[in-house]
């Protein structure tokens, strides 16, 4: 049986792992949300078998270790998920003839970050092929690693 300091072990190796590719933001949204807790809404026949003094319908608890691990897992494969959508939108937008009509073929479309910096993010056919590619890698060891979590062994 796997106990709360092994699951909190993995999150905090995943959390570093985060932490060492810039993903901080990811970081935040999970600990933001560990923070507010898992929110239980009672159902009015919920509510009517509590004593007097307890009638409140809508309380806050804690996540298990196990819980806060497979929220951040799940954060993950979201962000993987939603990323490679978009760059397969842009994998099509190459390959279509706006963008042939567009100076006869785009080589690659570039992003600037918003705060100002001046990081740029530059996707082109071959970058977008291999990030689907490392994406499906990446979705395989989350299904093992989601795997090995629920095994009880």
């Amino acid at each position: 049986m796997k106990t709360e300091e092994y699951f909190d072990k993995l999150y905090n190796a995943i959390i570093e792992i985060l932490r060492l590719e810039k993903l901080e933001w990811i970081i935040q949204e999970i600990e933001a949300r560990n923070r507010v807790g898992k929110i239980t809404i009672l159902t009015p026949e919920e509510v009517k078998n509590l004593p007097r003094s307890k009638k409140q319908r809508t309380f806050s608890t804690d996540y298990t270790s196990k819980e806060r691990l497979m929220l951040l897992i799940d954060a993950i494969e979201y962000v993987v998920t939603n990323n490679t959508e978009m760059e397969q939108e842009i994998l099509q937008f190459f390959s279509s003839e706006t963008a042939t009509q567009l100076s006869k073929k785009a080589k690659a479309i570039h992003f600037y970050a918003e705060d100002g910096n001046d990081n740029v993010t530059i996707v082109d056919r071959q970058s977008v092929i291999q990030h689907q590619d490392h994406a499906h890698d990446l979705k395989e060891v989350i299904d093992k690693l989601k795997e090995l979590i629920n095994d009880d062994n």
